[in-house]
């Protein structure tokens, strides 16, 4: 008997008209789209969806952009530019599928990935960078983040991050940071903690008893807002292949969306920078 292959699709998508990635009663997300048009291409039937072993890397937030977001699925059916390319038809142009490869049978887009990169645009308001440059120091490597997550998040709060690098560039700050995994609302409240800091608004001290999950009560951190927050890439051992079309196509129509308004324009041209890097621009 021959297995079943198992395939990992690689998506691209602006999050501005969505409700985040995962599926909702009555609200337009990502996750819906997707499947709609896997299955409108008699690749899947949604009311099935255990039988495909179906997962997803991760779940954005609604208004939350992504270049490296990635799903997988065992199905019977062979997986190729073509069939790709057909699904890609049945999706909005603001979302497309950019990439594909076969992996093992027991592949998880969620837990096998090496590590996750988010970045950040926001406007410059005056921050002192050095500042938040020392507080993203203190916050790199292991810790608890239990009071820099939502209450809704994983029991096991305990995450490692391997890298933030912060820059200011004419009107904007761009914020990157990376790590293997992240609990739900951590990324956002990350954002608020470092940008407060640059206001002078968060010490260290502060950061001390955030980073300790004994102390309840401590300093509230809201979300930081959605808008400019990008899944940059998320990095995997198997190397997928990628589709110009498909990346080509998505710029075009996102190009003339997001024209006119600054913040969005620079969303842009993270899209464009990550597709240089892939050699496909």
């Amino acid at each position: 008997m021959f297995l079943i292959p198992r395939y990992a699709l690689k998506l691209t998508y602006l999050g501005t008209n969505y409700r985040g990635y995962q599926r909702q009663p009555e609200a337009k997300t990502i996750e819906k789209e997707i499947l709609q048009a896997l299955e409108k291409c008699g690749l899947i039937r949604k009311t099935k969806l255990k039988q495909y072993k179906y997962e997803y890397a991760s779940r954005t937030d609604a208004s939350v952009h992504a270049i490296s977001q990635v799903i997988a699925l065992t199905i019977p059916s062979e997986i190729d530019e073509i069939i790709i390319n057909k699904v890609n038809q049945y999706l909005p142009q603001d979302i497309k599928i950019v990439g594909f490869t076969q992996v093992p049978s027991d592949f998880s887009p969620r837990y096998h990935a090496i590590y996750r990169h988010y970045k950040y645009v926001t406007y410059y308001k005056g921050e002192d960078l050095i500042q938040m440059k020392q507080l993203a120091k203190y916050i790199l490597g292991g810790h608890d983040f239990k009071n820099i997550s939502s209450k809704k998040t994983d029991k096991n709060t305990f995450r490692r991050l391997l890298a933030i690098n912060i820059q200011k560039n004419k009107d904007f700050i761009y914020v990157d940071v990376v790590g293997r995994s992240f609990c739900r609302g951590m990324i956002r409240k990350i954002l608020t903690l470092l940008l407060e800091g640059g206001k002078r608004n968060i010490t260290h001290k502060d950061l001390s008893l955030l980073l300790n999950p004994i102390i309840k009560n401590v300093i509230p951190l809201k979300y930081a807002s959605p808008n400019g927050l990008i899944l940059y890439n998320i990095k995997y051992s198997v190397t997928f292949y990628m589709i110009p079309k498909a990346v080509i196509n998505f710029l075009e129509y996102i190009k003339y969306e997001l024209s006119g308004n600054n913040l969005l324009e620079q969303i842009l041209l993270s899209f464009k920078s990550y597709f240089m890097k892939t050699k496909l621009l």
